[in-house]
């Protein structure tokens, strides 16, 4: 928990310090233009950016059944990210032409691709370093939270204990298959987040909709706390599900990605 905040201030740290570095080179022409086609995959990309439902019964646990406090963190957590992604995104594409975007994406390496495009426009040293700690330091928090969201999901969904050799078991099965994954494999991470966005609609928007309706209306199960809204509130979920899953597909087709 302390290693992780320490990181998370280190980050907001460097991307302030990137953004302040980085923003007086941005040209408003390069802001301007754009296709609509393309909001698609944009919306995609952002439904993954913003996954993190896997990771509310652990919050859940650590703020011990506090629903206040957790949607606090929610609320919190979701608001910081996404006006860190609009600052980010909004200075990149500021100093950066759309022809070396395709260049970048198109290249082995893309984080290293895109660092050199930022110290050549900006003719500033401390570039590199500055976004090597931020690109490092993202990675680790972002697999410290997958980490503990899908180890309490292994220890709930095989009925294990945490501590021991069921503790051992866990974590076997939480970093085992990902680290084995990276080491044969390492280009399936970036070729599966074409999909991932379809797969965070089903995981997280239409299986707990599911869950739900069925824990509600078929077994009346009946928790000390239940999101209002009832059955209206269910089906505008599936109408928004259905409506991101086109999109999903529709994006996947543009991009010319085998369905």
């Amino acid at each position: 928990d302390y290693i992780n905040r320490g990181l998370m201030f280190i980050k907001l740290g460097t991307l302030a310090l990137l953004l302040i570095l980085i923003a007086p080179h941005i040209s408003l022409k390069l802001l301007s233009g754009g296709e609509l086609k393309y909001i698609s995959s944009a919306i995609m990309i952002l439904i993954t950016s913003f996954s993190f439902a896997s990771i509310v019964p652990s919050l859940r646990s650590y703020f011990k059944d506090d629903v206040l406090q957790l949607r606090k963190a929610i609320l919190i957590g979701s608001l910081i990210p996404l006006f860190s992604y609009i600052a980010w995104d909004a200075v990149l594409m500021g100093v950066i032409p759309a022809a070396s975007f395709e260049n970048i994406i198109q290249s082995v390496h893309t984080t290293t691709s895109l660092t050199a495009n930022l110290s050549q426009t900006t003719h500033s040293i401390w570039i590199t370093d500055f976004f090597r700690t931020f690109a490092t330091i993202c990675m680790l928090t972002a697999f410290l939270g997958v980490s503990l969201g899908l180890f309490d999901f292994f220890a709930d969904g095989l009925k294990l204990k945490k501590h021991g050799k069921q503790g051992l078991c866990v974590f076997s099965c939480t970093f085992l298959p990902p680290l084995i994954l990276v080491l044969f494999s390492p280009d399936l991470y970036l070729n599966a987040l074409q999909f991932a966005g379809v797969l965070c609609v089903l995981l997280l928007l239409v299986l707990p909709i599911l869950m739900a309706y069925r824990g509600r209306y078929h077994l009346n199960l009946k928790g000390a706390y239940q999101v209002g809204g009832g059955k209206p509130l269910l089906i505008a979920l599936v109408l928004t599900a259905i409506i991101l899953l086109i999109i999903a597909i529709r994006g996947l087709s543009i991009n010319n990605v085998p369905i």
